[in-house]
């Protein structure tokens, strides 16, 4: 994805917080995916398109099943959302790089428009 930041476990401090280099001073929205999963190949290019058409906003991913330093972020899903199921999933960090909350609604890009107004 041309439009969406890669991250590690290198971009989140001991509690869970984005760093503030990948904020950049925006909200940030972090699909978590993986490699074998159906669903997030699909979910993709709603997610690039989302990244691409909202530049105040940072559109992140992390592959759970990716090397160990991605690998170790994913197991940040859980702290996050500690009924977390599956991917792909949505996460949203304000400005600071606090977290805010995960996205329970659809996959496209009006719902994840809406989600990342909520994280102010």
């Amino acid at each position: 994805m041309e439009n969406v930041a890669y991250l590690e476990i290198d971009d989140f401090d001991s509690d869970g917080n984005l760093k503030q280099y990948v904020c950049r001073g925006k909200n940030v929205v972090i699909m978590g995916q993986a490699t074998f999963c159906g669903y997030c190949k699909q979910a993709g290019p709603a997610f690039e398109k989302f990244a691409k058409s909202h530049p105040n906003v940072v559109a992140a991913t992390i592959v759970s099943d990716g090397e160990e330093s991605e690998k170790a972020a994913g197991k940040l899903f859980e702290k996050w959302d500690a009924k977390h199921r599956g991917v792909p999933s949505y996460f949203g960090f304000d400005s600071n790089g606090k977290y805010k909350g995960v996205h329970g609604g659809g996959r496209d890009v009006t719902s994840l428009k809406k989600f990342a107004t909520t994280l102010s």
